[in-house]
C-alpha cells in the first residue's frame, strides 16, 4: 500500500513538473517589457512653407513690411523707396528702422505732406548733415558719392550710414585700425580733414 502511494505520487509530480514549467515560461513572458516603436513624426507644413521658415530665421537682414520695390545700392542695402497708395512717411520710416523726422529730413525738398504714390524716398539722405557724419563730399564723374571730408565728431558708423556702404567695408576700404562702428582705435583714428574713399556707394 505504501509503495503504491510513492509511486503515484512520483507520476504526479511528473506530470506537474512540465505543466509548471510550461506556467512559468508563460508569466515570464507576459511580464517581459518590450520597448514600442516610435511611430515616424510628421509635418502639418508643407515643404515650401518649412523651407520659407528657415530663410527668414537665418536671415540676417529681413526685408522691410512695404509694399512697394525697395532700391538697393552695389552692397545690397535699401537707398531708394517708391511709394505706393496707403504709405505714410510714419509706415516708411517704420519699416525701414528710421526716426520718422531724421526720414523727412533725408529728402531733397521739405516735407509737408504726407507721400503720394510714386514718390521717390531716400533713404539715406546723402546730403543731409547729421551727427557723426557732418562732412562735405566729392562726386565722381558718374555724380556718386566718392570722397568724403571728416569734420570734428564724425565716426565710421554714421558716415557708413549715410552714404549706404557696409562699416566693415568702409573700414577696410580706409586701412582704419579696429573694424566696428563703436571700435575706439577706428574712431580715434578718424581727424578732421581727413579723406575717407566712398568705394562703390552707388
Amino acid at each position: 500500500m505504501g509503495t503504491y502511494m510513492r509511486r503515484g505520487n512520483q507520476k504526479a509530480r511528473m506530470i506537474a513538473t512540465p505543466a509548471l514549467l510550461a506556467a512559468s515560461a508563460m508569466l515570464l513572458a507576459s511580464c517581459s517589457y518590450s520597448e514600442p516603436t516610435p511611430s515616424p513624426t510628421t509635418s502639418s507644413a508643407s515643404p515650401a512653407a518649412e523651407a520659407a521658415a528657415v530663410i527668414t530665421t537665418s536671415s540676417s537682414a529681413p526685408t522691410p513690411d512695404v509694399a512697394g520695390t525697395v532700391g538697393l545700392s552695389s552692397y545690397k542695402l535699401p537707398v531708394t523707396y517708391p511709394t505706393v497708395a496707403g504709405d505714410t512717411w510714419e509706415s516708411i520710416a517704420k519699416a525701414f528702422e528710421l526716426k520718422e523726422t531724421s526720414l523727412k529730413a533725408f529728402q531733397a525738398k521739405p516735407v509737408d505732406a504726407e507721400p503720394t504714390a510714386g514718390t521717390v524716398v531716400d533713404l539715406r539722405g546723402v546730403d543731409y548733415l547729421r551727427p557723426g557724419a557732418a562732412g562735405a563730399y566729392q562726386k565722381d564723374a558718374s555724380g556718386h558719392p566718392d570722397v568724403y571730408t571728416v569734420v570734428e565728431g564724425d565716426n565710421p558708423g554714421a558716415v557708413a550710414a549715410r552714404f549706404g556702404i557696409p562699416v566693415r567695408q568702409l573700414v577696410t576700404d580706409n586701412k582704419l585700425p579696429g573694424m566696428w562702428s563703436l571700435s575706439p582705435e577706428a574712431t580715434a583714428s578718424f581727424t578732421p580733414g581727413m579723406k575717407l574713399k566712398l568705394q562703390n556707394p552707388s
